[in-house]
């Protein structure tokens, strides 16, 4: 098999916007591979661009209105990490029991966020059960 050496790949046109240099890259497998990859203008670009959107969701009518009307009972304590302001407003007295358990820090709990603002129902959490 032969390959394109560094020097043959190096003056290649970006394989996504052929338009900028493509960057070369050199890899180390079974035998020394090298390849042209996208220019990171390119790769920056097709990273960012593509959001991810959330599945369609098949669910009755009356099951999305319990969500809304139960969004409280539903919040969880954490979302990536982070504690939710929404649990800690909710549920005082597990929060001081996470605290006593050193499962989260009082540090932690001051600075909680709202990190379920995307839900269905948090603008009515006062109201929900």
């Amino acid at each position: 098999m032969n390959f394109p050496t560094k020097e043959e790949l190096q003056g290649r046109p970006c394989p996504e916007c052929h338009t900028r240099p493509g960057r070369v890259i050199l890899l180390f497998t079974a035998w020394q591979l090298t390849r042209c990859e996208p220019c990171q203008t390119a790769f920056d670009e097709r990273n960012t661009s593509k959001k991810m959107t959330p599945p369609h969701e098949f669910t009755t009518q009356e099951i999305k209105d319990g969500r809304k009307t139960h969004f409280k009972s539903l919040t969880q304590p954490f979302r990536n990490g982070e504690i939710s302001r929404e649990f800690v407003e909710a549920f005082p007295e597990q929060v001081k029991k996470m605290i006593t358990e050193s499962s989260v820090s009082m540090d932690q709990v001051n600075n909680a966020k709202y990190v379920w603002k995307d839900l269905p129902g948090w603008e009515n959490r006062e109201n929900s059960k």
